[in-house]
């Protein structure tokens, strides 16, 4: 698969030590990650990592629950890691597409058939900033411990199923509005009386499509047509009514101001292969 690259430099003891140096350049106070193994999590990166102040979360895809603990540790999924002296951990949440897309299929036959198969996941961590992340800058009290939503998520990789990618991001859209309306309650019971609007939104993921895609399309303008060409011959209409907010008739929108972090000019793709 990858004839262009020497041997030694596919190996994983090789390749793991980079993939932290290149981590640790960057020292960024929120690393997320995604295909990364049981093992690998637990065993090398958790342990690394908190030498270096980080604390951190994990999951691996859906499937990892009904395999026994040899094969489990081979299963890879997402991970969340944060700089403690930063941020306080104060809820983590698992988001299964397979589990949103049983519950929403209402016995839809391509929905049962091509988007509850894929066992891809989200994860997402409320972080709540700690005085030391405002760097002595001047900050008004109630914002010192300002609430941070983060979200990692790998969605399905095949180009043959762009309507199951462009379904998991709606769907992560729709569960992540759930999430913050629950983290505004449970700040509320820390006696923090915060609106969800007031939660800040960090959406990182490895969402396997182009610029052109729907994927993109929908989170970066916060809407999608009913006839984007993503969606094939598939109509998944009933469904998605259900899930998602329609502000016309014939498209699907959601309610964030995504603004995109990356820049093309840096780096004009994000890997070969």
């Amino acid at each position: 698969m990858y004839s262009y690259c020497p041997s030694w430099a596919l190996n994983w003891d090789y390749r793991k030590k980079g993939i932290l140096e290149e981590i640790r350049h960057y020292g960024a106070d929120i690393i997320n990650l995604q295909e990364v193994e049981m093992e690998q999590f637990y065993n090398y990166f958790l342990p690394e990592l908190k030498m270096d102040g980080y604390n951190g979360i994990y999951s691996p895809k859906s499937r990892a629950k009904h395999m026994a603990e040899s094969e489990r540790k081979y299963v890879d999924g997402c991970a969340i890691f944060y700089r403690i002296s930063k941020f306080t951990l104060v809820k983590e949440h698992l988001v299964e597409f397979n589990q949103l897309a049983m519950a929403n299929a209402d016995g839809l036959e391509h929905m049962l058939n091509r988007v509850m198969p894929k066992d891809n996941i989200g994860l997402a961590a409320l972080l709540q900033t700690t005085e030391a992340a405002w760097d002595n800058a001047t900050i008004d009290a109630p914002f010192i411990q300002q609430p941070i939503l983060v979200c990692t998520a790998h969605i399905h990789w095949d180009p043959e199923f762009c309507d199951v990618k462009l379904i998991q991001t709606m769907m992560l859209s729709n569960e992540l509005k759930s999430i913050l309306e629950a983290s505004a309650q449970t700040l509320k019971a820390h006696d923090l009386n915060t609106d969800p609007s007031n939660i800040q939104l960090v959406l990182c993921g490895d969402f396997n499509s182009l610029p052109d895609s729907g994927v993109i399309e929908f989170l970066g303008t916060g809407r999608v047509s009913q006839e984007h060409k993503d969606f094939k011959t598939f109509s998944y209409k009933s469904c998605l009514e259900k899930i998602l907010s329609s502000e016309k008739p014939n498209e699907f929108t959601h309610s964030f101001k995504l603004a995109s972090a990356y820049n093309d000019e840096i780096m004009p793709f994000t890997n070969y292969t």
